[in-house]
């Protein structure tokens, strides 16, 4: 807190303590010193009440210095108020306080920085590649025990069940325009640059699956002005919460209210329940909450924008002082002054043309005749250092290594280069828990249950049995290896020491153990039916280094 609102503070904490009470009225036990003070006060106001006068005034200054003394020494360093800090305002809001009002600001100048700052676009644009890459994908694990079938029944019920998921994927897209994959990676973008995404429930006839997505952009979900300030009803930003917090319905504009179309007034909305009556969910909005009761996402540069801002004013000056300096090859002074193109004369190129615009190695003169070759000295040596600390600055407040910010690997070896990237996949593995939970597993759910209504998956006590038939495993694409012997090595003596499985390893690397294996079977039969061997073992490798170890 700062401002006259805690100088009101401490004057009257100070009263209190005067009036002897401390911090919120209670009384204050005097000293046996103090109280024999007030005592021989009454005693000298009965003979000389302006003397008494004196003394009680100069004991309640005496008792003003201790009370603020007591109050900065009971302060923190952090939430003290000084010279130093005294313009340092703070407001403790709500995390809806704190994000609506400036929320589409936000996400326009995210949205600008994205289509004209290279960095933000490729920091942006990583975050989707690594996270989603070609698309996660996911593996049934319908518990067969629960369930109450053989291990080949429930291997045939996973595969279905995989099978439904990939027709669906086809077709996910009520626009019919993008692959589950595609749909992914939107979504992913959607959730870094405006901060979140929204997803309606649609209804489709005539396709394999009815049931697709319709992926809106988040402006469109907005609060009617006249719901904005009801009081029976918690809405704002376009969305309804209930008692416990938790989303009731949607607010969605027809038309995007950016768009030409767009006519802001009461018919434009549709209200859109966030569940159906037997709890299917309408409505998928997906985001990273941060604080509780936040109601809407932020975008991902949010922190790091105004650094982006300066950074590209910067750029943008130096290379303009760079291009007009390299405009001037030699300048030609008047009265022998080397270095200043100011002359009686008017400035002209050595054809005797008005300078009216620069041009690269251009010779200029006026009327005397000193010749002058320009240096251009721009950018200067603090250039290089100077972005790479602004870089710095950019890839802490977005929670990446400067080397996959910048794409500067030049300064990079083995070692801070893994160092950095498993700090990044850690950060890439909570967006992709995040779509995992938020999309995935919903979307699964959905297409299972429909399999099962239109008898393309064998799931007789569906409903009964629920959770059993929709266990699921999200399976992320891999990741590239800094050195694929060492890790194919660490990965080998893993599984065989127990430490992992083929399972863990094949997921962290984007695959389908079970495919994996069959893949592998199939291969080893058709090697042996041409009469081919496989010489190399790694098997036999691992068994024999970790041997010798």
């Amino acid at each position: 807190m700062s401002g006259p609102a805690d100088k009101d503070a401490v004057v009257s904490e100070v009263k209190l303590r005067v009036r002897g009470r401390g911090h919120s009225g209670r009384r204050v036990t005097r000293g046996w010193w103090d109280r024999l003070g007030e005592t021989l006060d009454n005693a000298i106001g009965v003979v000389s009440p302006r003397r008494a006068l004196r003394r009680q005034t100069a004991r309640n200054r005496r008792y003003a210095l201790q009370a603020v003394r007591k109050i900065l020494g009971d302060a923190s360093d952090a939430a003290s108020i000084s010279r130093l800090n005294s313009s340092w305002s703070t407001v403790s809001g709500s995390a809806d306080a704190d994000t609506l009002s400036e929320l589409s600001a936000l996400r326009g100048r995210s949205r600008r920085l994205m289509d004209n700052d290279g960095h933000a676009n490729g920091i942006i644009s990583t975050i989707v590649n690594n996270v989603v890459g070609t698309g996660i994908q996911v593996q049934s694990l319908a518990d067969g025990a629960k369930l109450g079938i053989s291990d080949k029944a429930a291997e045939a019920l996973r595969n279905a069940q995989e099978d439904a998921w990939e027709s669906w994927g086809r077709t996910c897209d009520a626009s019919g325009r993008l692959c589950f994959e595609s749909l992914e990676r939107q979504v992913a973008f959607q959730i870094l640059m405006n901060g979140e995404a929204f997803l309606l429930r649609a209804d489709l006839p005539g396709r394999p699956y009815r049931f697709a997505w319709m992926h809106i952009e988040a402006d469109r979900v907005d609060s009617p002005p006249e719901y904005e300030y009801r009081r029976d009803l918690d809405v704002r930003k376009g969305i309804e919460l209930g008692k416990f917090g938790e989303p009731v319905a949607y607010w969605i504009s027809k038309v995007h209210p950016g768009d030409d179309r767009a006519v802001r007034n009461k018919a434009d909305y549709e209200k859109v329940p966030a569940y159906d009556r037997d709890g299917r969910p309408n409505v998928l909005h997906i985001y990273d909450q941060r604080r509780p009761g936040q109601r809407r996402g932020v975008p991902f540069l949010r922190p790091v924008m105004q650094y982006f801002q300066h950074l590209s004013q910067y750029l943008e000056a130096e290379l303009v002082a760079a291009r007009v300096a390299a405009c001037f090859a030699l300048v030609i002074n008047e009265e022998g002054d080397p270095g200043t193109m100011t002359g009686h004369g008017e400035l002209t190129t050595v054809d005797g043309q008005t300078v009216e615009a620069l041009e690269p190695g251009m010779i200029l003169r006026g009327s005397g005749i000193s010749p002058t070759q320009i240096k251009p000295e721009r950018p200067g040596e603090s250039f290089d250092p100077f972005v790479q600390r602004v870089l710095r600055l950019i890839s802490a407040g977005c929670e990446l290594p400067y080397e996959l910010v910048a794409k500067d690997f030049s300064e990079s070896n083995y070692s801070n280069m893994r160092a950095a990237l498993l700090e990044a996949r850690r950060f890439f593995r909570v967006y992709q828990q995040l779509l995992g939970e938020k999309l995935i597993r919903p979307s699964w759910g959905l297409v299972q249950e429909e399999a099962f209504l239109r008898g393309y998956v064998p799931m007789p006590d569906f409903y009964a049995n629920r959770e059993a038939y929709l266990r699921v495993a999200i399976v992320p694409p891999g990741w590239e290896w800094v050195d694929p012997e060492k890790e194919v090595r660490a990965s080998l003596r893993a599984v065989a020491g127990n430490l992992s499985t083929l399972a863990i390893e094949n997921a962290a690397r984007g695959h389908d153990y079970a495919e994996v294996l069959e893949q592998r079977a199939l291969e080893e039969r058709r090697m042996k039916e041409l009469g081919l061997e496989n010489k190399e073992d790694p098997v036999d490798e691992r068994v024999s280094t970790r041997t010798e170890e």
